[in-house]
């Protein structure tokens, strides 16, 4: 939880500094190289252009964001990179992708596609046909839902902490 917290507060400094959610991982990675932080932190870090919808994005080792158009299909927002911390002039690639109007942006933690019962995997096939099947008017219930599905799969045991968050692009 403490490095938790210092990666975030070193992020929203950087992201003071440079524009490009790139930049802003790669002096955070220096950081916490630099000061010999233990262990890795992995993250989805986008900026969003509420006027036109870009969302141009950089993981560090994060699962895949989900991106839920109105229709209902999935894309994932594939952006494989090494987390933070972990290699020196590590570099992290910049991805965009427009969000139109009541589209879906889904983030989470592998916490919730790695809980498990009898040695399955709840899996990102899983969560892609909660995601696509949601038919819910309030996106602020559509976590708990999620919650609650990995929580039935996995009969109530988790393995891993568990973070969701849903957006959507409004007029």
């Amino acid at each position: 939880a403490r490095i938790a917290t210092l990666v975030k507060d070193v992020i929203h400094a950087f992201a003071h500094q440079h524009s490009r959610p790139g930049a802003v991982l790669g002096e955070t990675n220096a950081l916490l190289i630099e000061k010999h932080t233990p262990g890795f932190v992995t993250l989805f870090l986008g900026t969003l252009d509420p006027k036109d919808g870009t969302l141009t994005y950089c993981s560090a080792g994060h699962p895949n964001a989900l991106l839920r158009g109105r229709g209902g299909e999935i894309e994932l927002l594939e952006a494989s990179s090494p987390p933070l911390g972990v290699f020196v002039d590590q570099s992290w690639r910049e991805r965009e992708v427009r969000l139109e109007v009541d589209d879906l942006l889904f983030l989470y933690t592998d916490g919730v596609i790695e809980a498990r019962r009898d040695g399955e995997f709840f899996g990102q096939e899983g969560l892609m046909a909660i995601l696509k099947g949601w038919t819910g008017s309030s996106l602020e219930l559509l976590p708990q839902a999620v919650l609650a599905e990995v929580l039935a799969f996995s009969q109530g045991s988790l393995f891993d902490d568990v973070a969701i968050l849903a957006l959507r692009l409004t007029a």
